[in-house]
């Protein structure tokens, strides 16, 4: 299993003003087997991004052994149950412990941040609460990566409430623990 991500540009006979954006996909392939895309997510931005001025982009570190299907039912459950927010939801201090230091934020319509010290503010000041409702996650075989989608629903502080879909890729730190390393929502309709 592997991921890519980066910017792009669009323009089309109907729309020939030049969009700009960021994608990212998770690939994965059988052994033997060509590679597939299982996940493609893109967000628009008001400009072109630079990735270099990102820093390097999140690695696992994990180097142990893992049961990959325990490891998909765990990362299911945490999310499900917005990782100890339970029904409450999840709060930006939850979110803050949960998150990679070199984590990346993409919103549909905002550049990328990146970094635990520039996301977990901008997420402070975003939300209130945040709920996650997987559709499913799948994990690499060797058991250091994982991606998972689903719907959420997120509470401003003026109690206001958006809904959408995400896309997060989760990568096992050297002790084995699970850290959000890219946040990826969509919201259904814009805020």
């Amino acid at each position: 299993m592997g991921y890519t991500t980066g910017p792009f540009t669009l323009s089309t006979a109907a729309r020939p003003a030049l969009r700009h954006g960021v994608f990212f996909s998770v690939w994965q392939r059988t052994p033997g087997g060509p590679w597939q895309v299982m996940l493609d997510a893109g967000i628009t931005t008001p400009a072109a991004v630079d990735f270099a001025q990102l820093g390097p982009a999140p690695r696992p570190r994990f180097a142990g052994r893992a049961n990959p299907g325990r490891e998909r039912v765990r990362i299911l459950d945490a999310e499900s149950r917005a990782l100890g927010g339970g029904d409450a939801g999840l709060t930006p201090n939850d979110y803050a412990r949960r998150i990679a230091t070199d984590v990346r934020l993409h919103r549909d319509g905002a550049p990328p941040i990146a970094s635990r010290a520039a996301v977990a503010p901008a997420i402070a000041q975003a939300m209130s609460r945040m709920s996650w409702s997987p559709i499913d996650a799948r994990v690499s075989a060797a058991g250091d990566m994982a991606f998972t989608y689903g719907r959420y629903r997120q509470t401003d502080h003026d109690q206001r409430v958006i809904d959408g879909y995400y896309a997060h890729l989760w990568l096992r730190d050297g002790s084995g623990a699970w850290q959000l390393a890219y946040d990826i929502d969509l919201p259904a309709t814009p805020p």
